[in-house]
């Protein structure tokens, strides 16, 4: 039996029950096969329908010429995957990554991608203090972008963590958002946690700028602890 189950195995491919067969550059691999979720949280939902949104506009709204703009800008950019790494979007990842962070923060969506890139030389948001239910977020609000109508800064933030982590991949939630303005917004910024953070827990941040006209910072993420 086992030298007619054994070729057939090493060929499989594909999914059966709760099984994946498939095969890498280091060769063949099983693993559990994970079932599609869509939850019904209402941040989950919006985030569907932004994306959803962006989906429409791209495909309809989005003329030949602006099309050929994004894939321009597209092959000299980067974005950050998951893993941390900096790679080449297409055009449609670019007019997302841009984009997305805007309709987040209630701003119009940009038919042109920024002009050159991205945000340089930018300093680091910090946090001054964490208590049960408030971070409070300092960033430098000289910087043009803060005194630019349709500039931002956006937070997500981590369910607390014990002291001990030094990083978290997620999940994190939005919790702030800062606009520019004629008159810069004051620094501090108090966003809100992810639940009541108990003392000795620390909380993970992570944000991102963009200015007025589309141009990103990286995406920063920074943690503090709320004092035992």
């Amino acid at each position: 039996m086992a030298s007619i189950v054994k070729p057939i195995l090493d060929q499989a491919s594909g999914a059966a029950g709760s099984t994946i067969w498939s095969r890498n550059g280091s060769g063949k691999y099983t693993r559990v096969r994970v079932g599609v979720t869509q939850p019904q949280t209402t941040a989950a939902i919006q985030a569907r329908a932004r994306f959803a949104a962006l989906g429409l506009t791209w495909r309809t709204n989005i003329t030949s010429d602006e099309r050929m703009a994004w894939a321009d800008a597209a092959s000299t950019a980067w974005v950050r995957n998951r893993l941390g790494r900096e790679v080449r979007p297409m055009p449609w990842n670019l007019f997302v990554a841009v984009n997305y962070p805007r309709r987040i923060a209630g701003l119009a969506f940009l038919r042109l991608p920024p002009p050159d890139g991205h945000l340089t030389a930018f300093p680091i948001p910090g946090i001054s203090s964490v208590t049960a239910s408030r971070i409070f977020l300092t960033f430098d609000n000289t910087k043009p972008w803060a005194g630019a109508v349709g500039g931002f800064l956006n937070a997500y933030v981590s369910p607390h963590q014990p002291t001990t982590h030094r990083f978290h991949a997620t999940p994190y939630q939005f919790r702030g958002l800062i606009l520019g303005a004629g008159t810069p917004p004051t620094s501090p910024k108090i966003i809100g946690t992810v639940g009541t953070v108990p003392p000795g827990r620390r909380v993970f941040v992570t944000c991102m700028v963009q200015d007025n006209v589309g141009r990103r910072s990286v995406t920063w993420t920074i943690f503090a602890d709320r004092p035992p």
